[in-house]
């Protein structure tokens, strides 16, 4: 694979996380919910970045061997941005 392959995806994945940010925070605004946090099965996630399934679940398995926790549905947009730079 191409570096420009790996930059082009992490540009997109990129995007697509600040629009997910947007749109949370916009709809935190319009319905009054300070505590609302977006979450994401596995399966998002992996469609989301690009990732593979296994180092998802690699990334997010060295993640709690560390102590990080995670939330009932796997991943919030947080959670997902340390994934990436994880799995880089």
């Amino acid at each position: 694979m191409e570096i420009s392959t790996f930059v082009k995806s992490g540009e997109l994945a990129r995007e697509a996380l600040m629009q997910m940010a947007r749109n949370e925070a916009n709809h935190k605004i319009e319905f009054g919910y300070e505590d609302f946090h977006l979450r994401f099965s596995k399966a998002a996630v992996t469609r989301l970045t690009g990732l593979s399934r296994a180092i998802v679940d690699k990334s997010m398995a060295e993640m709690e061997e560390k102590g990080y926790v995670f939330g009932k549905k796997i991943a919030g947009t947080v959670d997902i941005v340390m994934i990436l730079l994880l799995s880089k």
